[in-house]
């Protein structure tokens, strides 16, 4: 009996583990958010582009912009920006998860430099 308890408890514990280190990390999204959108293209003092923070669009925004293989994210960047940053699947939802976590309409709205 306790070694049934003993494993199953050991189960779930590995599977509390997996699932919270394959779920998006707003943290690293982040770090990936200010390398690749803001200090490559979207800072300050660029002239050609907007300045982007997560606080720039609401959530509602932000979800628009990532859905459907980011068609949105890409007409805004018609000169293939996106194309040359290469960007992984995991650093995109990193970065979807610290923008709809610091968004205008979350709790805690956040630009880069707060």
């Amino acid at each position: 009996m306790r070694k049934s308890v003993v494993y199953l408890t050991l189960i779930l514990l590995f599977i509390v583990f997996v699932t919270s280190v394959m779920s998006a990390n707003s943290r690293m999204g982040r770090r990936e958010f200010r390398y690749y959108c803001y200090k490559q293209c979207h800072y300050e003092g660029n002239g050609k582009t907007k300045v982007l923070t997560a606080a720039s669009y609401t959530k509602m925004q932000w979800n628009y912009y990532f859905q459907n293989d980011m068609s949105q994210l890409k007409r805004q960047h018609p000169n293939g920006e996106l194309d040359e940053v290469d960007i992984s699947e995991r650093s995109l939802e990193n970065i979807k998860a610290y923008v709809n976590k610091h968004a205008l309409d979350s709790s805690r709205p956040e630009t880069c430099g707060s």
